[in-house]
């Protein structure tokens, strides 16, 4: 399967630029053309004129567009009603409040962020996109980094620039033509300051600005530059490309537009623009692809002038410049951009084994005489341990309603009824014989209900005190970060998970030609972590056992298995 359904919620208008709109449109344009998957893009009201010049897309436009929980809301709901796959966010409006509540509502559906400086660090999301330069994969929770996208490598340049880039300049010419371009909006119209200092240049031979789709001063630009046929005025050309390529100097901000002309092998000389910038073009300076003219809101007329000519005069770097810039935006960070998409949401999604291969395994085995057999454990003492070990860590005086996914045959009700009071029960299983055995059982839990029901379906309970799912992770059919997304769904607010599950960090596989015995998954404990946090899931106890011991408990690196009891995290609850 690979006609995921993604949504993508972005913004873009004259005051914050345009450049959020660019880039998700071009990944949106690599993962529906080389994957085949469906996109649909979600806005608010302010970015809607734009982002309908750029593409013909239909977004939907949401009636809430503040970053908090309301919209959130909204868009959890319309993740529910279309079955999207994911969810990716490209926007410095939403807040902690709306990536907690997705989580809250959505454990199931895995939102990525893309990031430019960490600011998103701290966030509830399942994975960061970060192409810029400066990129610390060390900016992001250790967890997440095998899940995220770090790196210029993954720049998703426009495809209407691929294959256009100039062959290398070996001969030092001097700098007659110049482009000027400031991204799509300018709200601080750096491009008519310095259209202005351009003009006394006097050794250029050719400027070339561009003005973008929401670029606000037309009218007092066409006014500056009307007294001067060096000035070509380009106002949101098709073919930007095409004129970029053809100059020796490039001028602009640090946004999108300057590794557009790195691949293109245009030099380019940088004004910072805004804050999040500064990393990024710092970080293009210190690699020897582009050059500092300062920021716009520190730095003169006069200094810029100046700058400006010393640069013009020193034509010699910039045949390095070009090189280097090209070698390191090389054009291919859309595609690998795309298949990172796409193996994260199969990965996600998708599992080795299936829910109905799961139901036929067990239906066979419910035929076997020995209880314990039933339910493919190895020993009356290995089922009956596990029990023991989960009541003895979890919290049962806060337990009014539990759920047991992959019940079996009910015999873990039945050991937890001879100690403590359960008020609501509802125990779900795969397999239609085990269930029918756990209904022929007498209970003293007057409300309980056994159900043939795969745990991801609607159980109509509402959320529970109390989730278990012992032996289940390495066989439910469920990839193990959205199955433990599931169970933090089913269970309260500062409600328990308790688990047992199979310990890929055992010792014993450090042995040469020691492999686990296949027929089911086994775990890294990095990466039952990395699913419990992500699922808002505070692990209070981890540990090893040993299933033919009761109540034996040990450093996880001595068993082949493991238990965890977590709690869920209130809202921003960190």
């Amino acid at each position: 399967m690979n006609n995921y359904r993604l949504i993508i919620r972005t913004d873009g208008y004259g005051e914050i630029g345009l450049g959020h709109l660019y880039r998700t449109l071009s990944i949106a344009d690599y993962i529906t053309k080389s994957q085949g998957m469906q996109v649909q893009f979600v806005l608010g009201r302010r970015s809607i004129r734009d982002f309908c010049k750029l593409s013909r897309r239909k977004p939907y436009v949401l009636r809430n567009e503040r970053g908090d929980e309301a919209e959130a809301l909204e868009i959890a709901q319309l993740i529910g009603e279309k079955k999207m796959h994911g969810l990716m966010t490209d926007s410095y409006l939403l807040t902690e409040e709306f990536y907690e509540t997705l989580r809250s509502r959505i454990p199931t559906v895995p939102v990525l962020a893309i990031d430019d400086a960490g600011e998103k660090a701290g966030f509830s999301v399942a994975g960061f996109i970060n192409f810029n330069f400066g990129a610390d994969i060390k900016a992001y929770p250790a967890y997440l980094r095998q899940y995220s996208a770090i790196g210029v490598g993954y720049f998703p340049l426009r495809k209407s620039f691929l294959g256009r880039r100039r062959q290398i300049d070996v001969e030092m010419k001097p700098v007659k033509k110049v482009i000027l371009t400031m991204g799509g909006s300018d709200p601080d119209n750096q491009t008519l300051r310095i259209s202005r200092i351009l003009k006394n240049v006097t050794e250029l031979e050719k400027i070339d600005i561009v003005l973008g789709n929401a670029y606000p001063f037309g009218s007092e630009m066409y006014q500056t530059i009307a007294d001067d046929v060096r000035c070509i005025l380009h106002r949101a050309p098709v073919d930007i490309a095409s004129i970029m390529r053809k100059s020796d100097l490039a001028i602009t901000g640090g946004g999108t537009t300057c590794y557009e002309l790195l691949y293109l092998r245009v030099p380019v000389a940088i004004l910072i623009l805004a804050d999040n910038q500064e990393l990024i073009v710092r970080s293009m300076v210190e690699q020897g692809c582009a050059h500092l003219l300062g920021r716009f809101d520190t730095v003169s007329d006069d200094d810029l002038l100046k700058e400006i000519r010393k640069l013009i005069g020193s034509q010699s770097r910039f045949s390095l410049m070009s090189v280097k810039g090209s070698q390191i935006v090389d054009g291919r960070g859309g595609e690998r951009l795309s298949n990172f998409i796409w193996q994260y949401l199969t990965v996600y999604h998708h599992d080795l084994y299936d829910h109905v291969s799961v139901s036929k395994e067990y239906e066979t085995a419910a035929a076997a005489p020995e209880e314990y057999a039933k339910v493919k454990w190895g020993s009356p003492e290995g089922m009956k341990n596990r029990f023991q070990l989960a009541m003895k860590f979890i919290d049962w005086s806060s337990v009014h309603s539990w759920i047991d996914v992959g019940c079996g045959t009910g015999a873990f009700l039945s050991a937890v009824e001879g100690r403590f009071w359960i008020g609501k029960f509802l125990g779900l299983d795969l397999s239609p014989a085990l269930i029918s055995f756990a209904c022929s059982r007498s209970y003293a839990t007057g409300q309980r209900e056994f159900r043939c029901q795969d745990f991801m379906d609607d159980v109509k309970n509402g959320a529970f005190d109390l989730v278990t799912a012992i032996g289940v992770l390495q066989k439910c059919g469920i990839s193990l970060r959205k199955a433990v997304a599931r169970l933090a769904e089913l269970v309260k607010p500062n409600g328990q998970v308790f688990v047992t599950t199979k310990n890929l960090d055992w010792k014993m596989f450090s042995n040469p030609g020691f492999n686990p015995r296949i027929g089911h998954h086994w775990f890294h404990m990095e990466d039952i972590k990395a699913a419990f946090s992500l699922a808002g899931l505070k692990i209070i106890m981890m540990e090893g056992f040993e299933p033919r011991i009761k109540e034996k408990t040990c450093p996880p690196e001595e068993s082949h298995s493991i238990y965890v009891l977590a709690q869920k995290r209130s809202s921003f609850d960190h």
